[in-house]
């Protein structure tokens, strides 16, 4: 827990935490408003539009920044020194791990809930807020947080250099992106592929978990889901959603326990 308080104020003074802070609440404000107002064409308090243009800020802007402050987690402090500092204390590996996680955890999670509160903000000026559908959204959104953390920490306790490690976390969210509706869509037409099969490759992504289960849960329109969401809400019905919210805690825990498994056994000497 100290180790965690020193990581959560350190991350609290850097500046791409207050640049993700700042542009997330920008754009989900921004989205919010524009969506709630008469200007949008829509009627008033009509939600699932509105949550739809929030899921797509989330998709470019949270796995980013998720990944991006765990792959300088570690590699960074490997560099100047700290993890050896650190470890040279009466402390284990696993203790350092944890406590630098939970600390860049709760910075990152405070960022986004500064954007959904502008946003809800927005939205209830204008009669447009449904609380319920936006908690599931910011709780879906934090899941998707916490997994492009965990995958960014994973590649930084396997990285040399902190370069390498952002290199690596920048070509990971494109890779992310691409397999959403328009690359999965297109692996279809230039594959020819079954589209079970893509659509099972589909689900290993967790950013088009969090898409799915986001739009399915305010009730917006199937064409909103993608080729992906209308096939699994097809077929799956009731059973999609759990299914959706076990891949992304699955996204959290498998590279984060990988990641303190690599850290024990390399940096731990």
């Amino acid at each position: 827990l100290l180790i965690a308080r020193l990581d959560f104020q350190a991350a609290l003074r850097n500046w791409w935490l207050l640049l993700y802070a700042a542009i997330f609440t920008i754009l989900a404000a921004g989205v919010s408003y524009l969506s709630a107002s008469e200007l949008s064409g829509l009627e008033e308090g009509q939600f699932g539009r509105t949550a739809a243009a929030l899921t797509n800020v989330v998709l470019l802007v949270v796995p980013l920044f998720g990944l991006i402050a765990g792959a300088i987690s570690i590699a960074a402090d490997r560099e100047r020194g700290m993890l050896a500092y650190f470890l040279a204390q009466p402390i284990s590996a696993a203790e350092l791990y944890w406590g630098k996680y939970l600390g860049t955890a709760a910075a990152l999670l405070i960022g986004l809930a500064a954007g959904f509160s502008v946003a809800a903000l927005a939205l209830a000026r204008s009669g447009g807020l449904n609380a319920i559908d936006l908690a599931w959204l910011v709780g879906l959104s934090a899941l998707l947080m916490l997994a492009s953390y965990s995958v960014g920490t994973l590649i930084s306790a396997v990285s040399k250099r902190s370069a390498m490690a952002l290199g690596v976390a920048v070509f990971v969210w494109v890779t992310l992106l691409f397999l959403g509706d328009l690359g999965l869509m297109a692996t279809v037409v230039a594959t020819r592929l079954d589209l079970r099969i893509v659509i099972g490759v589909a689900l290993l992504n967790p950013a088009e978990s969090f898409k799915i289960a986001s739009i399915d849960q305010v009730g917006s329109s199937l064409d909103a889901l993608g080729p992906a969401g209308n096939y699994l809400v097809t077929n799956l019905g009731r059973g999609l959603r759990p299914l959706l919210l076990a891949l992304l805690v699955a996204w959290i825990a498998i590279p984060a326990l990988l990641a303190v498994f690599r850290f024990q056994r390399e940096d731990a000497i």
